[in-house]
């Protein structure tokens, strides 16, 4: 009978310590929230978010702002500070790296579910375009992104949450990030240069010109009506939103591997379709500027330009330079075209060999 009351003791003392370590647990994460779920930081502590695909929707619910960045990596080392002076606006940024159509509409609906936006900015790349429609580029951990309160769980007792972000956020006094968030390019900075680029793309000889038109394919064209219902849906909302100026070397890639024509295709299906949102304004910031995308030293890769094209993208925009128009797209697609068919690429490699 002794034994029994004892062990008895034993396993409601067990209850009681692993109940009072997962309340410990939950309370810390909740009071710290990383991932600003419930609040922002408290303690006077300043915002730091380190991991879009978490961090954003409670960002989206949470921070004060009243306009966004959204987009790709083209997107994230814009600084928030250059537009809130620039519109004279409060912006947060909610870019999602490798940024599919399904997360470009995911961050503007979040944003517009909290408030009236009034400007939307990003990008539009060709992988968003082209990419499956209605999927995220990667998994997303769907508990913080619903409003099943119960399913918090995963997020209040998650042992990765609690030792890679609650206790680093108790340990370390990170310095507030909120208007730079996920910019990367000062880490990256010694990896930009031609010989990358020269690494990635050589000399393949010039370009055989075709006139032959690709046909959109069906992906394409659920993807681009998925992105033009999503800016007609907040009409009261400005989008600004460029196309991302990839270096000479990612189009001449794409001429060389047979891909060229359907790029174009695609350029002009989706800008002529953008184009009938009368909140839209789009933008071609290598139009006319073709120094812009063949300094190949300004590039990391094919495609991710620095942060001086950064801010001239920024500028363009903010000038209403380079904007694309119903009657000047066409003209913005055959200078892309001729452009990229006729460039002297011999003479390109040349210089940087």
């Amino acid at each position: 009978m002794e034994e029994k009351k004892q062990s008895r003791k034993y396993i409601i003392v067990f209850v009681i310590t692993a109940f009072l370590g997962l309340m410990i647990t939950a309370g810390l994460t909740f009071v710290i929230d990383p991932y600003f779920q419930y609040h922002m930081p408290w303690f006077g502590k300043e915002a730091y978010a380190n991991n879009e695909r978490y961090s954003n929707p409670g960002l989206a619910k949470n921070a004060e702002y009243d306009s966004v960045i959204v987009g790709s990596s083209m997107s994230e080392n814009f600084n928030c500070n250059w537009f809130d002076e620039g519109y004279c606006v409060n912006t947060l940024k909610l870019t999602y790296s490798g940024c599919s159509a399904q997360d470009w509409v995911n961050a503007v609906t979040m944003a517009e579910e909290r408030q009236n936006v009034k400007y939307v900015f990003g990008n539009i790349d060709m992988s968003v375009l082209v990419q499956e429609y209605g999927k995220e580029r990667y998994k997303l951990p769907e508990y913080l992104y619903d409003k099943n309160y119960f399913n918090d769980v995963y997020y209040l007792l998650n042992k990765d949450v609690l030792f890679e972000e609650t206790m680093n956020r108790l340990q370390y006094n990170y310095k507030g990030n909120l208007k730079n968030a996920h910019a990367w390019y000062d880490l990256k900075k010694g990896e930009y240069g031609h010989k990358y680029l020269m690494e990635r793309r050589g000399y393949n000889g010039e370009i055989k010109n075709t006139t032959n038109k690709e046909r959109i394919d069906d992906n394409t064209i659920r993807v681009v009506a998925q992105i033009k219902e999503t800016i007609l849906k907040y009409p009261d909302t400005t989008f600004e939103i460029f196309y991302s100026p990839y270096s000479i070397l990612y189009f001449y890639n794409k001429a060389v591997n047979g891909e060229f024509e359907k790029l174009v295709e695609i350029y002009r299906y989706s800008i002529k379709e953008l184009l009938e949102c009368e909140n839209c304004n789009i933008y071609f910031p290598a139009y006319n500027n073709i120094e812009m995308i063949t300094d190949l030293d300004s590039y990391k890769d094919l495609e991710h330009y620095d942060i001086d094209i950064q801010y001239l993208i920024f500028e363009e925009m903010r000038d209403g330079v380079n904007m694309v128009t119903k009657e000047n797209y066409t003209d913005i697609i055959n200078w892309l075209r001729n452009t990229v068919m006729n460039y002297n690429y011999k003479e390109l490699y040349e210089k940087y060999r």
